[in-house]
């Protein structure tokens, strides 16, 4: 997918590549930011703030259970963006907008045993510019893993066969 507003930004202290982007080519917002998780979230907050200063970015740390701050934020729930850390300050699951995600599993264990087609478009809408991958059930996959592919497994009904899940 083609991302109307993106910039590719290269920091002059680390090697890492960052993508910027705020909608798609439709004008929607971006709802999910998979290549910043492992990163320390203090990192995560300034590229959230610097992308859009508007942005409602709320921390749930492992240790407390914080709720969305209220008055001091501006309601706006489908658009509040939600970062999970581990004990050591690194986000430890993929950023997204809207409400809390109290349990979030590894993959989409929800999509075992729909049509493949349906499948791929509940994880696009789900994270807007993910690449998803498809091939028959055990496929080969690269060796490297990334935060911006889903691998989505048919079994021959044309039905996903195992949960879909990011690599």
């Amino acid at each position: 997918m083609h991302w109307a507003n993106e910039e590719v930004i290269l920091d002059g202290t680390s090697t890492q590549l960052m993508h910027v982007t705020t909608m798609d080519a439709a004008g929607s917002k971006r709802n999910a930011w998979p290549e910043y998780k492992g990163l320390e979230v203090d990192a995560v907050l300034d590229l959230l703030k610097q992308e859009d200063p508007k942005n409602n970015v709320f921390v749930q740390r492992p240790d407390s259970y914080t709720t969305r701050p209220r008055p001091s934020a501006p309601v706006n729930l489908s658009q509040d963006i939600w970062l999970y850390p581990d004990a050591n300050g690194i986000v430890a699951i993929i950023p997204k907008r809207g409400l809390e995600h109290h349990s979030p599993v590894s993959g989409w264990t929800e999509l075992v045993g729909t049509d493949w087609r349906e499948a791929k478009a509940a994880i696009l809408r789900e994270i807007i510019g993910v690449l998803v991958v498809y091939g028959r059930e055990g496929f080969p996959r690269t060796k490297d893993f990334n935060f911006n592919r889903v691998f989505l497994e048919v079994g021959p009904d044309g039905k996903v066969a195992t949960a879909p899940k990011l690599g």
